[in-house]
């Protein structure tokens, strides 16, 4: 008696690439979703303006650049641009997601200049968190289910056109 095998092969490796391009596409929204709320921490100072009587009247004053973070820990945020600019892209065949910014200052606040030390967001995002990254990308748990805390300081690779990316 003969036995009939019949392969499914293509259509299973297709699955496994569909499952694995979604576990790249959730591993690099928790990234960066990780290195928003990094940044997110407020640098400006906002008050408002009192009245001749000493009451405080519905006009509002903005100090930019009040404060600075410390180098080595994640930048504080300004105006918020560099935060809008944070940004996920899947590239090639969706087998590799890049995590960063197109702000040429953004490098220069990862990496640092000669006259300003690195205050990396990306990279450190990247190291700290890379057990998480790992068990997304092997698909045994979502991008939400991961309790990120507000105590701790977090941070991704530089892209060739001048990005950060991770």
């Amino acid at each position: 008696m003969a036995t009939k095998l019949k392969w499914n092969g293509d259509a299973m490796i297709r699955q496994i690439e569909a499952k694995q391009k979604a576990n790249i596409s959730r591993a690099a929204i928790h990234l960066m979703n990780l290195v928003k709320s990094d940044i997110s921490q407020a640098g400006t100072l906002r008050y408002s303006v009192k009245t001749k009587k000493g009451t405080d009247s519905k006009k509002q004053k903005t100090i930019y650049n009040f404060t600075h973070s410390k180098p080595g820990n994640p930048p504080y945020k300004q105006t918020g641009h560099l935060r809008r600019s944070i940004a996920r892209e899947i590239v090639s065949n969706g087998f590799i997601a890049r995590v960063g910014s197109n702000l040429k200052y953004a490098r220069h606040l990862e990496m640092g200049t000669r006259k300003m030390a690195a205050r990396p967001f990306l990279r450190k995002n990247l190291d700290q968190h890379h057990a998480e990254l790992m068990t997304i990308l092997a698909g045994k748990a979502g991008g939400s289910t991961f309790a990120v805390p507000d105590t701790e300081s977090r941070s991704g690779v530089m892209g060739s056109n001048g990005a950060v990316w991770a």
